[in-house]
């Protein structure tokens, strides 16, 4: 795993403490290594069907005592864009019953197949969990032509179609209304309140300003534009500079704060070189790194460094950096 991580850019402790969605370039990059190194093209179906509601936290309790399936689809229609930023759930309601549609939030490019596979086994694994039987009314449509490993998609539904253009899941009225074997009305209830709860705390911290800084923390220099950030949300630039604005503050402004954060923390907790941290934070060598560095806080590393220059103690951002005891990024030698 770790060799994954280091290959994508990032290091296991970063991961641990990021509270942003993980830019797709890096999910891209360790998508693409696991596939490598399990040498299975079911690798996605497999790893999709051993997620855990558990993993869930108050989203999957509120999945295994959920009274019947159509109200596990009300759970995940509602919560689930709070656990991935990548695909979104699309109730589609019939006479007969009801399509949930896995459409892509994003351009997830080579890495679109895996992702669709992975979430249709996952949901079909909570399916079963939930209703204590595999889904043989159900029927799965999966977008592209029929592959070799076909059969792999047998144990999701009881019908597959192939080459339907869209990745998607009908249940039945029957059996979205059969009642579930662990239903608990009053832990419902609970974990409801408790989703709900998480939702609104999300909801304020994910400002647009909130999540640039965390996507900026993530990201390497090379992939510090506007244009690759706003990818990564999923909007166009010209949303994000609008919602930036909206919030009192510009791109510019946030990778700058971003970039004395990470200078300082270098600067002061590890030896790299000027050459290196430059490097890392994207300027063209270690003299317009220390000019930076002097207009930022009145003094170049070397002073600080020394002793001759007192360290910065007025940026609220920074003295979250320096209680953690890993750099923002791994340097790169």
């Amino acid at each position: 795993m770790d060799a994954l991580l280091s290959a994508a850019g990032i290091s296991g402790p970063v991961l641990a403490r990021a509270e942003e969605m993980l830019p797709l370039r890096i999910v891209r990059s360790i998508i693409v290594g696991a596939q490598r190194a399990a040498g299975r093209p079911t690798f996605a179906l497999e790893t999709g069907a051993q997620v855990q509601m558990a993993s869930h936290g108050a989203i999957g309790y509120a999945l295994s005592t959920s009274a019947n399936l159509r109200q596990t689809l009300d759970v995940l229609v509602r919560f689930m864009p709070f656990r991935s930023g990548a695909v979104q759930l699309v109730q589609q309601v019939t006479a007969d019953g009801t399509w949930l549609v896995f459409e892509p939030s994003i351009s997830l490019g080579d890495v679109r197949a895996f992702v669709l596979d992975h979430v249709a086994a996952s949901f079909s694994s909570v399916m079963a969990a939930v209703s204590g039987q595999r889904q043989r009314e159900a029927v799965l449509e999966v977008p592209w032509a029929a592959p070799a490993w076909r059969r792999a998609y047998d144990a999701l539904a009881g019908k597959v179609r192939f080459g339907t253009g869209r990745m998607a899941y009908w249940l039945p009225n029957a059996l979205l209304d059969a009642p579930c074997p662990t239903a608990a009305p009053a832990a419902f209830a609970s974990a409801w309140r408790e989703c709900e709860q998480q939702e609104r705390i999300e909801i304020a911290r994910y400002t647009a300003v909130a999540r640039v800084e965390n996507l900026l923390q993530l990201l390497g220099a090379d992939a510090w534009s506007l244009a690759e950030v706003a990818a990564s949300l999923g909007v166009s630039p010209r949303t994000l500079n609008r919602r930036l604005k909206d919030e009192g503050t510009s791109f510019q402004a946030l990778l700058d704060r971003v970039r004395r954060c990470q200078a300082l923390w270098h600067v002061r907790h590890t030896d790299a070189t000027l050459e290196q941290i430059a490097r890392e934070l994207g300027y063209h060598d270690g003299n317009n790194l220390s000019r930076a560095f002097r207009r930022w806080f009145g003094a170049v590393p070397a002073a600080m460094r020394e002793g001759r220059a007192p360290w910065p103690t007025d940026l609220s951002s920074v003295a979250e950096i320096h209680r953690q005891s890993t750099p923002p990024r791994r340097l790169r030698a």
